[in-house]
């Protein structure tokens, strides 16, 4: 008879990845009381700030979408490596879909466009999540303790930077190498609009942080790196004020919903010309909206002085002029979006943004390595982790 813990790996296995996209269980101005009682703690902080039109967002299941979820698991599960635990596996999924239904029936979402602030607007979204202890999948549970704050800076900084919580370790800022592991999200590259204002985007990321592929990042950077080298995290690092008010966020390890590697509360995430900050917190108490939303504005207030940022109207007068000093040199009717000899528009892409990435100095993994050998740390042949070995340290 298999172990629950062989159970708990299978049903781990049916669940992974499933496309749950909750904008499309939430409703503009559809709010249940305690979703309006939420929201309206969330907004009391900054109410004096408020510079527009409020927008709110209710959780409310959309059974259609939701059916897609279900035949989707029901597909899954006539993969015959569940054949022998069928029976167990359908008991945990029913009780996982019940809970799943009561988790998008308790979100919740807000925008809200403020005056002098690090941000144009910041949002607001609740994220209640399905909990078990390992081994104790059985007793699977909803917690609603969950909330997060975002805002999208207008600078770039050089590279994406985790804010990790380490067990019995203090916390520290570590560089994320290579591309979050959004696990084949792909945001729709039309939409415009900051990513601090789309409740999917900020979902997928949130789920990103708790992804043992990004966890690991922040680990191998304190244990190997001796949490020193990046110019932004040491930046962050030395600053009093910021440390302490992102000591008073709940972290999953301070929570107790994680109790290994590093758990991850914030992040400064590098977008084409913006940033996107981010800060969750998992405190049962009222006292979380309020040192969430401090820890955000500090941090964010921080990200504009962090080593070689680039303020984003600095990086689209470039790419201004980068597209028409093209248009400039480009022979008649074969200018950008022109027609190509046989009557169909040019395939020819605008040449990108020059600032579409970091185009200053960032640090590569060798270079740490070589920062820890001068300080007796570790040897030159110090392993450097790629992608591919962070995913297989997740299996």
């Amino acid at each position: 008879m298999p172990s629950d813990l062989n159970i708990e790996k299978l049903f781990g296995k049916i669940i992974s990845n499933l496309e749950i996209d909750p904008s499309k269980h939430l409703n503009f101005n559809e709010l249940s009381k305690d979703q309006e009682k939420i929201l309206d703690k969330a907004e009391d902080i900054f109410k004096e700030n408020l510079n527009g039109e409020v927008k709110k967002f209710g959780g409310k299941l959309n059974e259609e979408e939701f059916k897609k979820v279900e035949d989707e698991i029901n597909k899954r599960l006539e993969n015959d490596m569940f054949k022998e635990e069928r029976k167990n596996l359908d008991k945990l999924i029913k009780k996982w879909l019940d809970l799943q239904k009561e988790l998008l029936n308790e979100m919740c979402f807000g925008i809200f466009p403020l005056k002098d602030m690090p941000f144009p607007s910041v949002s607001f979204l609740r994220i209640p999540r399905i909990i078990w202890k390992k081994g104790k999948i059985d007793k699977m549970d909803l917690n609603t303790d969950g909330i997060a704050y975002a805002g999208e800076i207008k600078a770039l900084v050089t590279r994406t930077t985790l804010y990790g919580t380490p067990p019995k370790k203090d916390p520290l800022f570590a560089p994320h190498i290579g591309p979050l592991d959004l696990a084949g999200y792909k945001p729709d590259p039309e939409d415009k609009a900051p990513k601090n204002e789309n409740p999917r985007f900020l979902y997928e990321v949130i789920k990103a942080l708790d992804r043992k592929t990004t966890r690991n990042q922040v680990t191998r950077y304190d244990d190997q790196y001796e949490r020193h080298g990046e110019p932004i995290c040491d930046f962050l690092i030395k600053d009093e004020d910021l440390m302490k008010s992102l000591s008073k966020i709940k972290s999953a390890i301070d929570s107790k919903r994680q109790t290994s590697s590093s758990a991850i509360p914030a992040i400064i995430l590098t977008l084409m010309s913006t940033s996107l900050v981010i800060v969750c917190d998992e405190n049962s108490r009222s006292q979380k909206y309020e040192n969430a939303f401090e820890a955000l504005i500090k941090l964010a207030a921080a990200s504009y002085e962090t080593p070689n940022v680039k303020k984003t109207d600095q990086i689209e007068s470039q790419a201004a002029a980068m597209t028409q000093a093209a248009q400039a040199n480009t022979p008649p009717g074969q200018g950008i979006g022109s027609m190509t000899p046989q009557g169909g528009p040019s395939s020819a892409p605008s040449p990108p943004p020059q600032s579409s990435g970091p185009q200053l100095p960032v640090w590569t993994e060798e270079e740490l390595a070589e920062e820890a050998k001068k300080r007796g740390g570790p040897a030159t042949n110090l392993p450097v982790w790629t992608e591919d070995e962070l995913a297989e340290e997740s299996k």
